[in-house]
């Protein structure tokens, strides 16, 4: 899925959609076989080789050129035939330089790699100028405006394609303003009054609406901005099918939760299905040298205890809620981040929630969870969630997490995320995760730490053990020493500096650990420990297949010519992709899928 989008458009005459999946890599086409009546060249994954602004003058430039005086005309039948033999010599061009390229694997050749960015880019800029698209009928391009509209990456790229589409000519502003689908999902992040939102409010009239609030750090709205918006926004509370709410401070998220409470109260209709309401503020505020919770008001029932029937997805961050009288059941999603524990649902009624949810397939608890009896209560029975794919613990001391893991089991869970997990030895948590979770495919560790001892690593590679179909690893801020247990003998790697001691032949490990393992998603910390790790991970016939180098955005500064040399170091050992915080990458998504 493409986080750009290049669209031009000639009225009366062809239309050309260009993504290009990262403006710092290499995208591959999906080319149609109906395109030159043949079959497309095979798609291979982005590459990392260049800094992206070279690849984003070298797209321009094209486009420009395929642009020419920009004045619409109709082909002659001799240009049509030329173009369709063309577009087969383009895609011809792509197939050997492929060929080439998998002849020199896992090598990358920077002259190879921009001769075929240019080839990929070519072919998607020229293949449909024989396409006219404006002869289609109405129903057809309304079908095809959806498909451009729902694949967008984020809410920023959708308001941006949107527009786009009204931009092109007026019968293309015509069918799409028609479509209320179209404009359904409604991100309110612009200054009151909103125009530009509530334009779109407008346009999609009846249409099921999916509702985003947040604003810019800098910039946060009164509580008289805040009451006269959502009273708007609730004018269709019948209509809205999620309801996202991002504002940092308690006063906001507390009008918010009287406004749900108030509809709910009186017999409105709820067809809300994810509801998610965060307050991103920090918890603590200072009063001189001391530090003191936030205070904060008597919470709410949400929907004012009223049942909502289409809820299924909930997220609170930093919300407290009156749990007792909030009616959760058929949930899909529970996430509860950041509540102090008198704040947090009962051990009863977190169970409650579990047992009424059997088609949970998502638990994130982030600094939350259910509160610690007074005293030690009869062992229960653990709650069998057979539905729940992915889980998050995030923050918990190694009591708390024992407390927690100990009330349900997930024989089917396949991503499993551990955050800062430091300050103490884990060692316990990990041996009771041993072998519960047996189908985990992704594994992501941030900020973990692991204690150089010999009981901590046996019980660490033991846990790793119990993980054979791992495919996918997330890592950030780990020490050494974990990376070493897939590539020594567990007893070697507890030696400060094995190699220092042993031959290679003897710090090789009788048993592969993780042998599936073939994809690392690394944050940049951790791509200089990888550069020696890959080429031993091969040597042990089981070699990373990818390494997905993220990067913000918005932290590059002056490490980016370090952390780019990195990426090129790793370019050299196996494929490398970069991606934005945050997103989901197509092998991921197939893993959750199975």
């Amino acid at each position: 899925m493409s986080p750009r989008c290049f669209i031009f458009s000639l009225p009366n005459g062809p239309i050309c959609f260009v993504r290009l999946s990262n403006l710092a890599y290499i995208s591959t086409p999906k080319m149609s076989n109906a395109t030159a009546g043949g079959p497309a060249p095979s798609g291979a994954q982005p590459t990392l080789s260049r800094h992206r602004e070279e690849y984003r003058k070298i797209f321009v430039n094209l486009m420009a050129a395929a642009m020419g005086d920009r004045i619409p005309r109709v082909p002659s039948p001799q240009e049509i035939i030329d173009i369709r033999r063309e577009t087969a010599q383009h895609i011809e061009h792509i197939r050997s330089l492929e060929a080439l390229q998998s002849m020199i694997e896992p090598r990358v050749d920077p002259r190879l790699e921009e001769a075929l960015f240019r080839a990929r880019a070519v072919y998607r800029i020229y293949f449909c100028r024989i396409f006219r698209m404006n002869e289609l009928p109405n129903e057809i391009m309304t079908n095809i405006f959806r498909y451009v509209v729902w694949s967008v990456p984020d809410a920023r790229a959708g308001a941006q394609w949107r527009l786009w589409l009204t931009w092109t000519c007026r019968r293309w502003r015509t069918i799409a303003l028609e479509d209320p689908t179209l404009w359904n999902a409604i991100w309110f992040r612009d200054r009151p009054p909103f125009p530009r939102s509530f334009a779109w409010f407008e346009r999609a009239a009846s249409a099921p609406l999916d509702i985003r609030i947040s604003f810019e750090k800098k910039w946060q709205p009164t509580r008289e901005q805040t009451v006269a918006l959502l009273d708007r926004v609730f004018t269709k509370f019948p209509n809205i099918r999620m309801f996202i709410f991002i504002v940092e401070s308690w006063d906001l998220v507390a009008i918010a939760l009287d406004k749900l409470r108030d509809h709910g109260s009186r017999g409105i209709p709820i067809n809300i299905e994810r509801l998610e309401l965060h307050r991103t503020g920090h918890p603590y505020i200072q009063l001189g040298n001391a530090y003191t919770p936030v205070p904060l008001p008597e919470p709410m029932a949400l929907f004012g205890g009223v049942h909502a029937p289409r809820l299924q997805h909930v997220a609170l961050n930093g919300v407290p809620i009156l749990w007792d009288t909030s009616i959760f059941s058929n949930l899909t999603t529970l996430d509860v981040r950041r509540l102090p524990l008198e704040m947090a649902p009962t051990l009863s009624r977190f169970r409650d929630i579990l047992s009424s949810s059997p088609a949970l397939e998502k638990l994130c608890l982030d600094g939350a969870g259910p509160q610690l009896p007074p005293y030690d209560l009869p062992t229960q029975r653990p709650i069998p969630l057979d539905n729940l794919k992915i889980l998050v613990i995030c923050d918990f001391s190694v009591q708390y997490a024992e407390y927690v893991l100990s009330h349900f089991t997930a024989p089917r869970l396949l991503d499993l995320t551990l955050v800062n997990l430091v300050g103490e030895d884990y060692s316990p948590v990990l041996r009771m995760l041993t072998g519960r979770f047996p189908e985990v495919k992704l594994l992501t560790l941030y900020a973990c730490e692991l204690v150089p001892t010999t009981a901590s690593v046996l019980t660490t590679h033991r846990w790793l053990e119990s993980l054979p179909l791992l495919t996918y690893l997330r890592l950030s801020s780990l020490p050494p020493l974990f990376l070493n247990l897939f590539i020594y003998d567990v007893h070697a790697a507890r030696l400060p500096n094995p190699e220092e001691h042993l031959t290679p032949e003897q710090l090789r490990p009788n048993q592969i650990l993780c042998p599936k393992l073939s994809i690392i998603e690394a944050q940049p910390s951790l791509l200089s420990q990888l550069i020696p790790w890959i080429p031993k991970r091969a040597n042990l016939g089981v070699p990373i297949r990818k390494v997905y180098a993220v990067r913000d955005p918005k932290e590059i500064g002056d490490d980016e010519p370090a952390w780019l040399e990195k990426c090129r170091e790793l370019s050299r050992l196996t494929r490398v992709s970069g991606m934005l915080p945050g997103t989901r990458t197509d092998e991921e998504i197939a893993l959750r899928s199975t």
